[in-house]
């Protein structure tokens, strides 16, 4: 999902949900992360402070400002813009995500062949330099049309598997839990590495058949717990860490956001995911 100049708006002063703790899912050893929207004020970052939470990303090259000193930030390079200074970009060697939804004509927008090009060129020698300490995969859609989501992963890693990659990347927005195991197991499949779900939530994509904060919290629980137990998974983060308005996030549905509208405190889903 895009991040874009279009959605770093000033959010509406009003409240959103009831906020009562929903039970606690547990503790991630560094795994569980947040996708930062970077037009969020890095104060909303101290409610997620917990033992839970150890990593971000905020789909840039360069870590937000006032962020808590304890989460590890991964790098992304989002498209093909600007890929020429990216290297002068990079602070402390992070771990960097590739580009944002190449497979989908709305994000990134590459074919497979432009962008081993532009990996070849700019980022597998990017370790080598010292100015990362890993290097993922595109992060691919969980898109079933042709050419897209993992079809489009495999054929960038027939053409990448010199590339020195060491984790692989996904979203998935949909609503059939097994189609999620399916998809992050199939990426790891395809690539042989540690996967990153860097990306996820639930959603019908319908405004009118939004779900309920109840079916979405089933859903994150039953989802965290596996993916807590896949030795494979190494990081993974909920969507999203900002409110999920349908002025920003058309159709995503506002259940799934992990902090109330007008950013003061955690919802009962925040408090259970990062509480």
């Amino acid at each position: 999902m895009q991040i874009s100049g279009n959605l770093l708006l000033s959010y509406l002063i009003t409240t959103g949900f009831s906020v009562v703790a929903a039970p606690a899912i547990g503790t991630s050893g560094g795994r569980r992360g947040l996708g930062w929207d970077p037009s969020s004020p890095a104060s909303s970052a101290l409610k997620y402070i917990g033992n839970k939470v150890g990593w971000y990303f905020n789909w840039s090259p360069e870590p937000s400002a006032g962020m808590p000193g304890n989460w590890e930030f991964y790098a992304n390079q989002w498209g093909s813009g600007d890929i020429q200074n990216l290297a002068n970009r990079l602070q402390g060697r992070p771990k960097l995500i590739g580009f944002n939804e190449p497979d989908s004509a709305t994000q990134a927008h590459l074919s497979p062949g432009a962008a081993i090009l532009l990996y070849k060129q700019y980022l597998t020698g990017l370790k080598g330099q010292g100015k990362i300490s890993q290097l993922g995969t595109p992060a691919i859609t969980n898109s079933m049309q042709p050419g897209e989501g993992l079809s489009w992963l495999s054929q960038f890693m027939a053409g990448c598997g010199d590339c020195g990659l060491d984790f692989a990347v996904v979203h998935w927005y949909s609503t059939d839990f097994e189609d999620f195991k399916r998809h992050v197991t199939t990426a790891h499949e395809i690539t042989g590495l540690p996967v990153n779900v860097a990306e996820f939530a639930y959603t019908s994509w319908q405004s009118s058949n939004e779900p309920s904060e109840a079916v979405v919290q089933d859903f994150m629980n039953k989802a965290v717990a596996w993916l807590e137990a896949q030795s494979f998974v190494s990081a993974y983060a909920w969507f999203g860490s900002m409110y999920v308005s349908e002025a920003k996030y058309p159709s995503l549905g506002a259940a799934n956001s992990l902090i109330t509208q007008d950013l003061n405190s955690l919802t009962s889903l925040g408090y259970s995911y990062a509480g």
